[in-house]
């Protein structure tokens, strides 16, 4: 999936399902939401209004909102662990735990519920920390996303893996002393093209004759 290959590009990772809880819960056991039991309004983005028609926007954003739009929802300063996007995990749904890795009907456990899901449950999935469904990997949408985990001693690289780039070879610098006079070499255009321009026979002649 696309999101695994951007993680392993910055040398990164997707998160389990038990990491992403562990962070979304930010140290607390058993609680409803990241922040505690209790409703906070516009602390996440949801459908707010009758589904599929008509969102009344009360949080501010009809569709996906900015990472940071709302305050931060627990104790870890992460955002967004409920609502706006479900998160996708590595960790395999039940059902697809004996099929082989690499089948593409495979699913993969998802988090977190997303703007088009409600409160109470009444359309959708209700948003809370223990909210999951699952999705096959090639699965796309406006309302899927992801975060990176790292594990403990590993750098971040930014490079892509197969990145076999050459890198460009610094251009040679000589110092001119005050006075000096450089005289410049102009290039033979047969050597710009990777051959040398043979001397001919009458050249040399001449040249002797000289």
């Amino acid at each position: 999936m696309d999101a695994k290959a951007y993680c392993q590009w910055k040398g990164w990772r997707l998160p389990t399902e038990k990491e992403w809880e562990f962070a979304a819960r930010g140290g607390l056991k058993g609680k409803t939401y990241p922040w505690g039991d209790k409703w906070q309004k516009n602390r996440l983005n949801l459908w707010q209004g009758k589904f599929p028609k008509k969102n009344t926007k009360h949080d501010g954003y009809h569709g996906l909102a900015p990472v940071d739009a709302y305050p931060e929802q627990n104790e870890y300063g992460l955002h967004d662990m409920v609502g706006n996007t479900w998160e996708w995990t590595s960790t395999r749904f039940e059902t697809a735990q004996t099929s082989p890795a690499d089948d593409p009907n495979s699913t993969y456990v998802l988090r977190g519920g997303s703007y088009i899901d409600s409160k109470d449950g009444k359309f959708n999935h209700q948003l809370r920390v223990s909210t999951r469904m699952s999705n096959t990997a090639d699965a796309g949408s406006d309302n899927l996303g992801f975060r990176c985990a790292q594990s403990v001693g590993t750098k971040k690289t930014g490079k892509l893996p197969e990145d076999t780039r050459s890198k460009p070879s610094k251009p040679e610098v000589k110092e001119i002393k005050e006075g000096e006079t450089v005289k410049q070499k102009r290039p033979n255009p047969a050597d710009l093209r990777g051959k040398k321009k043979p001397t001919s026979n009458k050249k040399k002649e001449a040249k002797s004759e000289l």
